[in-house]
């Protein structure tokens, strides 16, 4: 299995109004497709359920990049965000479509930093 970066971004508190947190994932997906290059990106920028941003960069690209756009983008909205470095299997497709252990990682990373109300996790 390739190594590689997974990003999870998730809006905080996009329940309260579904409609902006969906259209702040479009804007930053396009600003993030923008920002890595291709060598560096391994799948394309997607969102789910108009909450959650999903990344898959390549083991060594920037991932704080991201981080650091979305907080400073001036349409910003409050995100917390998971960084996982590890294996992912191999395929194609956005990143809302691969799996593997560093993507499990993320998601049950993600599910603590929700409960901590932690705004950043980083695990390698």
């Amino acid at each position: 299995m390739p190594a590689a970066i997974v990003l999870f971004g998730d809006v905080i508190r996009s329940r309260l109004d579904a409609p902006s947190a969906t259209s702040w994932l479009r804007t930053l997906s396009a600003d993030l497709a923008g920002a890595y290059p291709a060598s560096e990106r391994l799948a394309r920028f997607e969102f789910t359920q108009g909450d959650e941003l999903q990344g898959l960069l390549a083991p060594d690209a920037d991932p704080m990049r991201a981080v650091l756009r979305s907080a400073l983008h001036p349409r910003r909205v409050e995100m917390r965000w998971v960084i996982v470095r590890g294996e992912v299997d191999p395929g194609r497709g956005p990143a809302t479509q691969r799996s593997g252990p560093a993507f499990i990682a993320a998601r049950e990373r993600l599910a603590v930093a929700g409960a901590r109300r932690e705004r950043l996790a980083l695990v390698t």
